[in-house]
C-alpha cells in the first residue's frame, strides 16, 4: 500500500510538472493580446463596413478620372483594419494587383498624392496612400492575387523606402 501511494504521489507531481513545463507562457510579458486581429472587449466592424485601409504601390500602371472618382491600378500591398494584410513578397512578379477608387476626385489630398503617381517617385519609394474605405481581396491573374479597394475619406499620401 506505501508503494502505491508513492506511485500516486509520484504521478501527481509528474502530472503538476508536466503541465507547468507546458503551459502556454504569454509572450511580450502577457501582452498576447497584440497578436491577435481583434483585441478582446473590442467589436468586429459590421460586415460591409467602412474600415481604415492603407495601400503602398510599388508601381502604377493606370490613374484616370472616372465620372466623380478617380481610379488608380498597379502592384502593391494592402494591410487593412484588424491586422490582416494582403502582404508584397520579395519576388516582385508575384505582387498583388491593387485597383484603388477614391470617392471624390475633388478630394485636396488626392491633387497632392497624383503628383507623388508618377515613374520617377517608384525608382527609390513606394507611395503609401491611407484612407477609409472598402476592401475586397479577389483571384486575380495566374498566382497573383487581386485587391479591390474603395476610399470614401482620404487621409494621406506619402513616399514611403521601398522594402
Amino acid at each position: 500500500m506505501v508503494s502505491t501511494s508513492r506511485r500516486r504521489r509520484l504521478a501527481e507531481i509528474a502530472l503538476v510538472a508536466l503541465f507547468a513545463g507546458c503551459a502556454h507562457r504569454l509572450p511580450n510579458g502577457g501582452e498576447w493580446a497584440g497578436d491577435l486581429a481583434v483585441r478582446p472587449g473590442s467589436t468586429l466592424p459590421r460586415e460591409g463596413a467602412s474600415q481604415p485601409q492603407v495601400i503602398t504601390l510599388f508601381e502604377v500602371s493606370q490613374q484616370r478620372t472616372v465620372g466623380k472618382q478617380f481610379f488608380i491600378a498597379g502592384v502593391g500591398y494592402v494591410a487593412f483594419n484588424g491586422g490582416g494584410s494582403t502582404l508584397a513578397g520579395f519576388n516582385r512578379a508575384l505582387d498583388p494587383f491593387v485597383e484603388l477608387t477614391v470617392a471624390d476626385r475633388r478630394d485636396p489630398g488626392l491633387a497632392a498624392c497624383r503628383a507623388l503617381l508618377v515613374p520617377a517617385s517608384f525608382v527609390d519609394h513606394a507611395v503609401q496612400i491611407s484612407g477609409r474605405g472598402h476592401f475586397a481581396a479577389l483571384p486575380g491573374v495566374y498566382t497573383r492575387n487581386l485587391a479591390v479597394l474603395r476610399l470614401e475619406t482620404f487621409s494621406a499620401c506619402k513616399l514611403v523606402p521601398r522594402r
